[in-house]
């Protein structure tokens, strides 16, 4: 399989952390619509399911743990996440809680164990307890389609990680809102069966 090899050691072992926890997974945020990834981009080996929260936060000052189902690969520790899917379900989730994120840049920084997320649930969490229990990416990966296997492209430091240039899709009135972005279109309104947990608080500057 043909692949390039990645700065990934070096970035991650400079790259600022966020969370107070150790760094965990590789990650990639999967752009390629009709790739579903059930075999690794990386090693070649069939990938397993994995749900859990991965934090995301949403320009200004949104921070949000959704739990979702990824793909793991449990040789390269490799976490993917298929961006169209994400971006359906934030585009669901703000379109009933607050419209106006719609359209806004996002970056998801990282994991969290399962009992923190269902303890943000249950109850308000400030950012600086969110940042207590975050879990870094331990690097971000990134992939090109060549005609012959997937290619790994040179990484980012894990800092960048997931982050897009393009925001989030949403459902029509996302296009109406924000003309000038590009996003994936939702078919129909997805209906959120997922546990959110949500921190509306500015971060500290």
């Amino acid at each position: 399989m043909a692949q390039r090899k990645s700065s990934s050691s070096a970035a991650s072992a400079t790259a600022p952390r966020l969370g107070a926890q150790p760094p965990r997974y590789r990650f990639f945020l999967n752009p390629y619509s009709d790739a579903r990834f059930t075999s690794c981009p990386r090693c070649g080996d069939t990938t397993k399911t994995r749900k859990l929260p991965l934090v995301i936060h949403i320009k200004p000052h949104h921070f949000l743990a959704l739990n979702t189902t990824c793909r793991y690969c449990p040789r390269c520790d490799m976490l993917i996440a298929h961006q169209n899917i994400l971006e359906s379900l934030l585009a669901a989730y703000f379109e009933q809680h607050a419209p106006d994120v719609i359209g806004s840049s996002y970056l998801v920084v990282g994991t969290e164990d399962r009992t923190d997320w269902k303890r943000g649930v249950l109850q308000t969490v400030s950012v600086a307890e969110m940042l207590d229990v975050l879990h870094d990416f331990a690097a971000v990966l990134h992939f090109t389609p060549p005609q012959r296997g997937w290619i790994l492209s040179p990484t980012r430091k894990a800092g960048s990680a997931g982050r897009r240039p393009s925001p989030f899709a949403g459902a029509s009135r996302w296009r109406r809102n924000k003309p000038g972005h590009r996003g994936l279109a939702l078919l129909g309104r997805p209906r959120l069966r997922v546990g959110v947990a949500l921190w509306l608080r500015k971060c500290a500057h």
